[in-house]
């Protein structure tokens, strides 16, 4: 069976008549989410993808009863709406994602709902202001006072930041102070989704597409320190999920379950973590329903991993070598260049600004392996792909140049090769097989999903435009919205938008 993957091009003729930008205190690495995770919340989020030019495309895998419940389900999904040089292939190709298990995910907004006690050193003030589910616990607000800026309640910062008071109404140097914008936390599990959030009265916030309503236990959301004893490692956090049938499920918990990542710096050629790890992802491990069945989402084992594996001065002498090379699988590095943005002198102009100093963060993934029930287990088979994401020739590529010898950078990412399912007594029942084709020149290659064979059936294969040259993960050769321009790089880094 073939199946055709068409990408559109459609232009916009767009009227900016005047743009407020309102800048937020946030760090700019710390929401960033591996391909799969963000392409299977946003699929998750918009019940209907024709109204905005995107395809929806499905590929059924397996549909695996349970006793008075609805099936799993297990598809590969297809959530493209352009090309975006920055975005990474994923583990079964470009725009491509598994659709099946959960997740939820945070929207970052200024310091993590769970950090205690964050030195907020970019807000050029010298406060510390806990997150907002931390201040919440110990201290609310009026609404009314909030909106107001009332002054027993606010304050501001030199650079126009308000923050919440803790346990005064006149220090600012009061280490229980919060900051007053909650995370927004995404969910996508079991066909439900939606997202929540701590409202100022202590209470969670839920908005979903089921019928019913959630109940959110984040009893054990575990406060993360400012001064992590752990180093690179982040608590164990675990939130549950509760529906009115009273099936539970279960995210995040050990850290091989957690998808969280550690902000840095490069320096002659080594990335130094510079910040606390910050969860961005609690993965579903297990559902344990009403009737007294589970289903378990074991995930690969990163214990191995060192407590300094993000610091490259320690990591590269043993952490990622030898026997402990299977450990580049959880390890991602990002690299970013941030773009401002300001008015032009005519009125009608805004003019984008791209910036010559990047970001980095590293990201520690968390990567399934198996699911396993009383009746049955599917396993997850992987290897890594052929092609690095972000390859450099020289080290004149761009800047800063030291990073061109990164040692993550020579990391390479994984790809999905096969699910297999097995029956109760371990007997193999069906298999599938992923097939990848790659796009693009050698040194800027993407991969893309090409096949997926059932034993026994016809395959589901994928055809694309052709690309011989594809853009620098990191080029200027982009739109506002990050998606390719079809060049190959833009000298001119000052972008005007009509």
């Amino acid at each position: 069976m073939k199946q055709h993957v068409l990408l559109l091009k459609i232009t916009f003729l767009i009227n900016l008549i005047s743009i407020t930008v309102n800048a937020q205190i946030d760090n700019p690495n710390i929401n960033v989410k591996s391909p799969g995770v963000a392409d299977f919340i946003k699929y998750g989020d918009i019940s209907s993808l024709s109204n905005i030019g995107e395809l929806k495309l499905d590929i059924p895998i397996l549909s695996l009863p349970v006793s008075g419940e609805n099936p799993l389900n297990i598809s590969l999904s297809y959530a493209g709406s352009g090309f975006r040089p920055g975005k990474r292939s994923g583990l079964v190709g470009y725009n491509w994602f598994l659709n099946m298990g959960g997740v939820i995910t945070r929207k970052v907004n200024s310091v993590p709902d769970d950090q205690r006690g964050h030195a907020t050193s970019w807000i050029s003030d010298t406060n510390y202001a806990d997150g907002f589910i931390i201040g919440v616990s110990h201290k609310t607000h009026t609404s009314t006072d909030v909106f107001n800026f009332a002054n027993s309640a606010t304050y501001s910062t030199r650079n126009f930041a308000t923050f919440l008071y803790g346990n005064s109404i006149s220090n600012k140097n009061d280490i229980n102070n919060y900051e007053p914008d909650p995370d927004i936390f995404n969910f996508n599990f079991n066909g439900i989704t939606g997202n929540f959030f701590m409202g100022n009265d202590g209470i969670i916030k839920v908005n979903n597409n089921a019928p019913n309503n959630l109940k959110i236990d984040i009893s054990e959301l575990a406060f993360q320190e400012d001064y992590n004893s752990t180093n690179c490692f982040p608590k164990q956090s675990k939130i549950v999920i509760i529906d009115d049938k009273g099936n539970k499920y279960y995210f995040g918990g050990e850290l091989k379950n957690l998808e969280y990542s550690l902000s840095g710096s490069l320096s002659q050629n080594k990335f130094e973590s510079s910040d606390n790890p910050i969860i961005n992802s609690w993965f579903l491990y297990k559902i344990e329903y009403y009737t007294g069945k589970s289903i378990n989402f074991n995930y690969k084992n990163d214990d191995l991993l060192g407590r300094n594996f993000a610091n490259q001065h320690i990591a590269e002498h043993g952490n990622f070598d030898g026997n402990n090379d299977i450990l580049r699988d959880f390890v991602v590095l990002n690299e970013n260049f941030d773009r401002d943005e300001s008015r032009g002198t005519e009125p009608n102009y805004i003019i984008a600004v791209g910036s010559n100093i990047p970001t980095y963060n590293i990201q520690k993934i968390a990567i399934l392996d198996e699911i396993v029930s009383d009746n049955f287990k599917v396993k997850f088979n992987y290897s890594r792909q052929p092609h690095i994401f972000n390859n450099r020739t020289t080290i004149s590529d761009y800047i800063p140049s030291e990073s061109a010898r990164c040692l993550y950078n020579k990391f390479l990412d994984i790809k999905l090769d096969d699910i297999k399912l097995f029956d109760n007594n371990n007997n193999l029942i069906n298999n599938y097989t992923l097939l990848y084709d790659h796009f693009g020149d050698a040194l800027n290659s993407r991969m893309f999903l090409k096949s997926v064979t059932e034993t026994g059936k016809p395959a589901h294969t994928f055809e694309y435009y052709p690309t011989g040259v594809l853009p620098k993960p990191i080029t200027f050769a982009i739109d506002h919205w990050g998606y390719w321009n079809g060049r190959n790089d833009n000298i001119n880094k000052f972008i005007v938008v009509r």
